[in-house]
């Protein structure tokens, strides 16, 4: 089958939850026999407009380059860049289904009136209202009118983008449960399809031995207990809480457990005051954004992975580190909260407070046996859960 993809980016141009989704989803695809295009905007000056990536056709058109004075006109140039796009690939490819992944790229498409012959499934990762509001650092609007037109204009676009698709994937229940509330969807129009792993990057340490080097790579001393956490900064997403979780465990007398916090984002000035001010700078690592090609020897590396974020969507990162044999403590509520009930509900914390993740921290620290068990069933059970094939076998049902 002539399968389109319709996205704002792509990875490895941008690096995301979505995008990696769309990037493995469309190789496997590719993989299964079907001939794969995306359309996606160009992440930099250098990047090519037409190639082929993995057997996969890629089509990019011009938009700002994140950091631009016009970044913020991005919307415009995706609506404008994916219709062009698809009115020119459309007359020498006879696409049998498109799938959009985000609103703007997809009311461009949308707008095209030859689009109308075509089977079109939505996958709807998060929110795009949500998107916006976290970039600002806020869970809810300000409440002046730029945000509330803006909120309203994306609403409507993503409302009218998936009301023009034949299905809806979600990658959660979560999430569906989101698109039913925010856009009113029937939901038996709304399927679940889980994300997956490259189980062949993401992999446990071969040996204890190797774990050790890997600290000792990272100066950590030998016992020391390492929390891990990758992330966008971001207000909302319980990161002032784990900083709260850190203080009343080292204020236990858990002095040997460190945190290693990966990402950047707005929030990142507010949490290294916060840090300084509870004088925390001695067990609290910030790290900045780590290559993805490097994530994997910190969830090799650490000892536990803590999700914060009590509306996470999905959870991939969960998936990359149970893979790597990395157990993964969460708040039970959200998309990371699904992937844990399959494998032990002693990993989800009783809330999203700062005690009751420390009491579930403490609990692991006096029950080592406890989470040695867990973390050999890990790797396991992503293996037989949460691979990309599985995934594009799920969607593919979808296409006739």
């Amino acid at each position: 089958m002539n399968i389109l993809i319709v996205a704002e980016g792509r990875f490895p141009d941008f690096i995301g939850g979505a995008e990696i989704v769309i990037h493995h989803l469309g190789k496997h695809l590719a993989g299964h026999g079907h001939n794969v295009h995306t359309v996606t905007r160009k992440a930099k000056k250098s990047d090519k407009f037409d190639e082929v990536i993995d057997t996969i056709s890629v089509h990019r058109y011009p938009a700002p380059c994140i950091g631009t004075s016009l970044h913020k006109l991005y919307p415009l140039f995706s609506f404008c860049g994916a219709r062009k796009l698809f009115r020119k690939l459309n007359k020498s490819v006879p696409f049998d289904v498109i799938i959009f992944n985000q609103p703007f790229p997809a009311l461009g498409v949308l707008s095209c009136f030859k689009s109308r012959n075509h089977k079109k499934i939505y996958i709807f990762h998060s929110s795009t209202r949500d998107e916006y509001l976290a970039a600002k650092n806020r869970i809810r609007s300000s409440g002046n009118l730029f945000d509330k037109f803006i909120i309203r204009i994306i609403s409507q676009v993503e409302r009218y983008a998936l009301k023009k698709s034949q299905k809806i994937i979600t990658l959660s229940k979560y999430m569906r449960g989101q698109v039913v509330h925010i856009h009113k969807e029937n939901e038996e129009r709304v399927k679940v399809i889980p994300g997956g792993v490259d189980i062949n990057i993401f992999q446990p340490p071969k040996s204890h031995e190797e774990k050790t080097r890997l600290k000792e790579e990272f100066r950590i001393p030998n016992n020391a207990l390492v929390l891990f956490v990758a992330k966008r900064l971001y207000g909302g997403m319980g990161l002032e809480n784990l900083l709260d979780t850190m203080e009343l465990l080292v204020n236990d007398g858990r002095e040997n457990v460190l945190l290693f916090l990966a990402g950047e984002g707005p929030l990142k000035k507010d949490l290294e005051q916060r840090i300084q001010k509870k004088g925390l700078n001695k067990w609290i690592r910030l790290l900045g954004n780590i290559p993805h090609e490097n994530i994997k020897f910190y969830y090799q590396m650490a000892d536990l992975y803590i999700s914060t974020w009590r509306q996470e969507p999905f959870g991939l990162v969960t998936l990359e580190a149970l893979s790597c044999g990395l157990p993964v403590l969460s708040c039970p509520e959200g998309g990371t909260a699904e992937i844990l009930h399959g494998l032990s509900n002693a990993l989800l914390f009783k809330d999203s407070s700062p005690e009751a993740m420390a009491e579930k921290i403490n609990y692991f620290l006096d029950h080592p046996g406890e989470l040695d068990d867990i973390r050999n069933k890990c790797r396991k059970y992503v293996e037989d859960n949460y691979t990309w094939s599985m995934a594009a076998n799920k969607l593919e049902q979808f296409f006739f």
